[in-house]
């Protein structure tokens, strides 16, 4: 790859860690920050939905794991600016409804929209800076807490040296 496509991917790296900040669940959504005077300050230029989806296309599973691990250091940063030692992560586990047949996505637990299908979403997020931390898909109906002991463990080795102590809660599932 050239250095010009090297900048368009890390613009696409940086307009989906803004996406993952402000909630976005769509593509279409994207566009709601092409306006905002932040993104713009910082450079980054949001593509329409269509490039955006071309470059997650392209997505391997390392590419995938490359984001996690600059999730991981953002947040690292993040710890060391607050100057926080002790934190409470939060992980829980969310049901998204999906139209048609993506794959991966079956009935399962989907409150909103009984007998659908859906995808579990499993995710951690730090209590005192209110960021997220990881999270990973799971078929719509995979049981809360699978999961859930590798995340800790991934949390604890990608951290460990930025904090003193950890306190993880969870629900009951």
């Amino acid at each position: 790859d050239n250095k010009s496509t090297e900048e368009i991917k890390m613009n696409h790296l940086k307009a989906l860690i803004c996406g993952g900040f402000i909630g976005v669940n769509k593509l279409e959504r994207f566009l709601l920050l092409k306006s905002d005077p932040l993104i713009k300050e910082y450079g980054i230029n949001v593509r329409e939905p269509e490039n955006i989806s071309r470059f997650l296309y392209n997505f391997s599973f390392k590419t995938t794991q490359m984001l996690r691990d600059i999730n991981f250091q953002v947040f690292k940063k993040l710890l060391k600016k607050k100057k926080l030692r002790n934190i409470v992560i939060d992980i829980d586990s969310r049901a998204v409804n999906v139209e048609g047949n993506q794959e991966g996505a079956v009935k399962g637990y989907n409150p909103g929209y009984t007998g659908n299908n859906c995808y579990n979403i499993l995710m951690a997020f730090c209590d005192e800076l209110k960021a997220y931390i990881t999270g990973f898909m799971r078929s719509g109906n995979t049981y809360t807490s699978n999961g859930a002991a590798e995340m800790i463990k991934e949390i604890i080795v990608n951290i460990k040296d930025a904090v003193d102590n950890i306190v993880f809660r969870m629900d009951s599932g």
